[in-house]
């Protein structure tokens, strides 16, 4: 016995409704980041910020071994390309930092006892480009706005 187009037609209106229901409640995230994965409390928000945590962890593993900060400023080395790629960096000013990076994680990685003393030449070399291009990053920006201030100032 089929069921009737009456209750074939409850049914369905009952199941629309629930899937209206259950889908208009759910909050969807206004980003794909709302979703993401933990952020480290080390993470550079800049290039100047990667430099400056660089600095702060190299000197302190001078004076000491400290697990922590070890793998922070190896986490630290590895992110500089993806902050780099996030900032206004053309690719040829790109190229050079990801290369570094790569070459020093893996430095750090292969010689973990004595990569501070080691890489101390590298690491200052790493840290004065990305100094280099942060500075290069912000004088770009200084100029872009001092532009457009002095095209709203035009009648």
């Amino acid at each position: 016995m089929m069921p009737s187009p009456r209750f074939a037609l409850s049914l369905t209106l009952v199941l629309v409704s629930c899937v209206l229901i259950l889908g208009c409640s759910r909050e969807t995230p206004e980003s794909l980041h709302e979703t993401d994965h933990f952020v480290a409390a080390h993470w550079p928000t800049s290039l100047a910020d990667a430099a400056s945590k660089m600095e702060t962890r190299v000197v302190s593993l001078q004076t000491g071994r400290d697990e922590k900060t070890y793998a922070e400023l190896c986490d630290i080395v590895g992110w500089i390309p993806e902050i780099a790629a996030d900032s206004e960096l053309s690719e040829a000013d790109w190229i050079p930092i990801n290369e570094a990076s790569l070459a020093i994680s893996n430095r750090l990685r292969n010689e973990a006892k004595q990569a501070i003393t080691n890489l101390a030449a590298d690491l200052q070399a790493f840290q004065d480009l990305i100094v280099r291009e942060s500075d290069k990053l912000a004088r770009t920006d200084r100029e872009r706005r001092e532009k457009a201030t002095s095209k709203e100032m035009l009648p």
